[in-house]
C-alpha cells in the first residue's frame, strides 16, 4: 500500500493512523513524505509493526528509507530564476512547511545568502494552500509591490499564486 500525505491529510494537528493497515491483508507499507505519520504508528505498533519503506524529500529514519534530495534542483532553479535578472524572489511556503521548510528552505536560505538577497516569506495555511496562497499573493502585491518571482513550496502553492498573479492582470511567461 502506498501512502502520501494526499491520501491521509496534511494539516499540522491530524497525524493519520496508519495502524488502520494492519488489519487488512497488506504486505507492508511505502510511504511518501509523511515522517509523523510513521512516528505515530511504530509507537502504537508495538513490537510487531508492518514492513515499511519511508521515501521522499522528508526522510523518517524509523524505518528503511529511500531520500530524495532537493538541494541540486532547488539551488538551480533559484540560480536560473537569478540569472534572468531576478533579484526579489518570495519563498511561498505553507505553516507546515514553514515549521520544517526542508531542502526547499535551506536552498532558498543558502542561495540569498550567497547572492546577497533579502529572504522574504508569504506563509499560508496548510490545509488550504493554493485557496490561501492566491489570496496572500494579491494581499502581498498590494502591499509591496509585484516580485521579480515567486518560489513556491509545492505544486499546490504555485496553482494559487499563478491565478492570484492572474486574478489581478498579471501575465506569467
Amino acid at each position: 500500500i502506498l501512502v502520501g500525505d494526499a491520501i491521509v491529510g496534511n494539516k499540522e494537528d491530524e497525524v493519520y493512523d496508519l495502524g488502520m493497515f494492519s488489519v487488512w491483508a497488506v504486505d507492508g507499507l511505502i510511504t511518501i513524505d509523511g515522517p509523523e505519520h510513521i512516528k505515530k504508528y511504530m509507537e502504537s505498533a508495538g513490537s510487531s509493526p508492518l514492513p515499511m519503506l519511508s521515501m521522499g524529500s522528508f526522510p523518517c529514519r524509523l524505518t528503511d528509507y529511500v531520500f530524495v534530495s532537493l538541494i541540486k534542483a532547488c539551488d538551480q532553479t533559484l540560480q536560473h530564476l537569478y540569472d534572468q535578472g531576478c533579484r526579489d524572489i518570495v519563498f511561498v511556503v505553507s505553516q507546515w512547511g514553514f515549521q520544517d521548510e526542508g531542502e526547499r528552505g535551506e536552498a532558498y536560505h543558502n542561495f540569498c545568502d550567497r547572492a546577497g538577497l533579502q529572504e522574504k516569506r508569504i506563509i499560508v495555511d496548510p490545509v488550504y494552500q493554493t485557496e490561501d496562497s492566491r489570496k496572500k499573493v494579491k494581499e502581498y502585491i498590494a502591499l509591496n509591490g509585484i516580485p521579480d518571482a515567486f518560489y513556491c513550496f509545492s505544486n499546490e502553492i504555485a496553482i494559487g499564486a499563478y491565478k492570484g498573479t492572474r486574478d489581478i492582470g498579471l501575465a506569467i511567461p
